[in-house]
């Protein structure tokens, strides 16, 4: 794993950009990731938990269902503000895992991230696509 972060002189970094292996074990690191950082910017617990719900399903997602290479994006601008959460994948796989059949429809990542964020979606580029959330 890869961490850069851009920091604003004289205060605690507010955005960071992390590298991901497209393997399982990546939304374990993510969380890792995520709650290291959001007790840097003094997150509330509570944001905190679902932003670990939020990462964990994104990542699980990227490495599910798209191709490498994946990036985690942290983003809170300034204090108060939101947290965006994005997940950068390589684009769709053309083959999903036999486990996609086993989840009822309300037990799919988007589903849980639709309850917890604010605000949701996606967007599709040339090399691949982008999942973000707000908390």
């Amino acid at each position: 794993m890869l961490g850069c972060g851009r920091s604003l002189i004289g205060r605690r970094p507010r955005a960071g950009v992390w590298e991901l292996t497209h393997h399982p074990a990546s939304a374990g690191a993510a969380r890792r990731i995520t709650r290291d950082t959001l007790g840097a910017w003094d997150i509330d617990e509570g944001t905190t938990d679902q932003a670990l719900l939020v990462v964990s399903e994104l990542v699980t997602n990227a490495v599910r269902h798209a191709h490498p290479p994946i990036a985690l994006h942290l983003n809170r601008p300034t204090s108060g503000d939101a947290l965006h959460i994005e997940v950068d994948d390589g684009g769709a796989a053309t083959r999903h895992g036999a486990w996609t059949t086993d989840c009822a429809p309300d037990e799919h990542g988007h589903a849980i991230i639709a309850r917890l964020a604010t605000a949701h979606g996606c967007r599709t580029g040339n090399h691949g696509t982008t999942y973000w959330a707000d908390l």
